[in-house]
């Protein structure tokens, strides 16, 4: 058992489509010393040896069985930590180290991130043209801790309203202002917690909402938080299903178990978690979301369009999509000329576990002149991280 285990954090501990997962050494001798040949990690954070040994760290399996030295495995990596270069001085910490690894294990990025929902103005009753849209956001300081207490008593969290803004008279704006004022809630937080950036930005939109080229918006124009904070192109930005949050009939209990599909990928490519949407016509692609329990998400070449003007296809899709349970989708805005872009797309899901999905995506979307990365969309509903009047439900 042992063996097997020390296999799944090798791999883990490595890049994706690096060389020497194809080369799994069969003792864990031959492991260590095959991982200190590698120097660091694609993102250059911690070297894949201080990864293979955290993963170790965090299984509970491994933990349980007594012959497994866990003590002296943590005292190990406490003591290379700590003479790690260029690392600062919490990121020498076995807790940041373990913390950090969950979090990407789980699907999510870094400790802390920034809610922003937007959302139809419930006081209203307006057309499609004249809808009006109200904007909340919620400051997460630990996402381990809140995504622990789905259902319970919640840790501390901080709401932000723009200004005049409240839940008695809320401020609503048309879907041609809202870029400008995410960039004002944005100013908000930064006003009133200078000391700490949130290191994911996660926008609910609702279905008509949800084919906007959000990931290129510009979270501020004078460039003084760099790929930080990011609606950019950050280490974290995600697509959330706003209309999902308050659909009775979507199934928490299989949205999370869909979710949870992260942890059983943690090495194959993700191909095999996709729904091909192409060639189905939306209520045979319904069927099969509602059939084959073990897929992830759904992956368009482009989201379907009807020939008139209305768009009502496309809208029925993101109706689809944010009231089924799937956790992810992957499609393309519009086609890029030249471009294969079913294989291309195909590609990106082969070139990364389901973990790291998101990863390569943002990674691609930061190439130059990269026209597949610009049109790029990608949903990755947490299901465990949720605004907090849904969270504690």
């Amino acid at each position: 058992m042992q063996k097997s285990r020390f296999g799944r954090a090798y791999r883990q501990s490595l890049p994706a489509n690096h060389a020497l997962l194809q080369q799994l050494p069969q003792t864990l001798i031959g492991i260590v010393n095959t991982l200190q040949s590698v120097s660091s990690a694609e993102d250059g954070y911690y070297a894949p040896l201080l990864l293979f040994v955290g993963s170790l760290c965090l299984d509970d399996t491994l933990k349980a069985q007594e012959d497994f030295p866990a003590a002296a495995v943590r005292d190990w990596l406490e003591a290379t930590l700590a003479s790690v270069n260029g690392l600062a001085d919490e990121e020498k910490s076995v807790n940041y180290l373990l913390n950090w690894l969950s979090q990407k294990q789980q699907g999510q990025d870094g400790d802390s991130c920034f809610l922003v929902r937007i959302a139809p103005n419930a006081q209203e009753t307006a057309t499609a043209n004249q809808q009006r849209y109200t904007i909340r956001g919620w400051y997460i300081s630990d996402i381990s801790a809140y995504r622990q207490s789905a259902g319970g008593a919640l840790p501390e969290t901080k709401e932000l309203y723009l200004l005049g803004d409240s839940l008695d008279k809320p401020l609503t704006f048309p879907k041609g202002e809202l870029e400008i004022q995410l960039r004002e809630i944005i100013k908000v937080y930064e006003e009133t917690e200078t000391d700490d950036l949130p290191q994911s930005l996660q926008i609910f939109l609702p279905p008509e909402l949800m084919n906007l080229p959000v990931d290129s918006w510009q979270s501020d124009l004078e460039g003084l938080f760099g790929d930080t904070f990011g609606i950019t192109y950050g280490q974290g930005f995600y697509i959330r299903c706003g209309s999902r949050l308050s659909n009775r009939k979507v199934r928490r209990g299989v949205w999370q178990e869909r979710w949870d599909l992260i942890k059983q990928h943690q090495i194959d490519d993700s191909r095999d978690c996709f729904l091909a949407g192409d060639d189905e016509s939306l209520v045979a692609l319904n069927r099969k979301i509602r059939g084959e329990t073990k897929k992830f998400g759904v992956k368009y070449t482009c989201v379907p369009k009807s020939p008139d003007p209305s768009g009502k296809m496309q809208k029925h899709f993101f109706h689809l999509l944010s009231g089924s349970t799937l956790p992810g989708a992957l499609w393309l805005r519009q086609l890029p000329e030249g471009s294969s872009c079913e294989e291309a797309i195909d590609e990106l899901l082969k070139s990364a576990c389901l973990a790291e999905m998101y990863r390569s995506v943002q990674t691609r979307r930061t190439k130059e002149d990269d026209h597949l990365g610009k049109h790029l969309s990608l949903v990755w509903d947490d299901p465990y991280l949720l605004p907090p009047d849904f969270q504690a439900s």
